[in-house]
């Protein structure tokens, strides 16, 4: 049935006259009257008792009007809610997060004051690799996520880079490596190198190896982890080297572990806010901008 329709019949039926209907409703009688009719037609039954004196309602109007009376104010809630969860006021946040990004205190800042900004939108966080997050970005499993770009994207994907990271090298305190001026990766040729594990990430695996392998370094790869923390206690007791993303070995600076630069070891880590177009939210976009606001709050300091 259509809602114009019902929302006719219920002024009709409460002023008890299609003129002060039509009045009230800046409608002319002659449409008020046909709308009625066809509503009668679509039912099947009369739902005024029509007389000199105005109308009034049949029994089956009178079913009718209890009906609309209650489903018109939750139409109106309906919509008041679709409204909000459009302007990013209701409903639920999705975001991916990677190990690294779920440790920097600028995401988690905005985490929060999303939640204070929309108290009815309900923020779930998932610690997912980059690898990952893009197809769940694409299945819509995650409404936003902060991950490590690389190109090239599916032409649905939007993004905005929020900054460049790079990779270090952790070597045990005082070791050989330390007291090179410039480190170049044919430096590594005779250190053993925990990789990250091939199983568990990897386009990180292959981006790493091929870096080495253009910078003349063919690595000797002791291990492959997935733990974090085991690489580092491992570096720490002189085992071997390892490859860390930046950001992660400023949070793990574990006893006995140095991290250099390495000159030519030229892969960029584009750290992005990514979404789907098709799921573009005006919450997304306040995200967003608040992740960028408390990132340039912790750069200033």
């Amino acid at each position: 049935m259509d809602l114009k329709k019902l929302k006719y019949f219920a002024v009709v039926a409460t002023e008890g006259s299609f003129h002060r209907a039509s009045a009230k409703l800046y409608v002319a009688q002659p449409a008020l009257s046909r709308q009625i009719r066809d509503l009668e037609e679509e039912i099947g039954v009369d739902l005024f008792v029509r007389s000199s004196r105005g109308v009034s309602l049949s029994p089956a109007g009178e079913v009718l009007l209890a009906e609309v009376e209650r489903l018109l104010p939750q139409i109106e809630q309906a919509k008041k809610m679709t409204r909000r969860a459009a302007a990013g006021q209701f409903g639920t946040l999705r975001i991916g997060l990677t190990t690294v990004v779920a440790e920097m205190r600028f995401v988690i800042s905005a985490v929060a004051d999303i939640g204070r900004m929309h108290p009815e939108l309900d923020c779930r966080l998932s610690v997912v690799t980059s690898d990952d997050q893009l197809p769940a970005l694409q299945k819509g499993d995650l409404d936003i996520g902060l991950l490590y770009r690389r190109d090239p994207l599916p032409v649905n994907m939007r993004y905005r880079d929020l900054r460049v990271d790079n990779y270090v090298l952790a070597v045990p305190d005082g070791h050989r490596l330390t007291r090179l001026g410039k480190l170049k990766l044919t430096d590594l040729s005779n250190e053993p190198l925990i990789f990250i594990s091939r199983a568990a990430r990897p386009i990180t695996y292959d981006e790493l190896m091929a870096a080495c392998l253009k910078g003349g370094l063919s690595p000797r790869i002791l291990l492959e982890l997935e733990s974090v923390e085991t690489m580092i206690n491992m570096v720490a007791e002189g085992m071997a080297v390892a490859f860390f993303n930046g950001p992660m070995s400023a949070r793990r600076l574990a006893e006995g572990v140095s991290y250099l630069m390495i000159d030519d070891l030229d892969i960029e880590l584009n750290l992005a806010a990514m979404w789907n177009a098709d799921r573009e939210s005006k919450a997304i976009e306040d995200f967003v901008d608040l992740v960028i606001a408390h990132m340039g709050r912790e750069q200033s300091k």
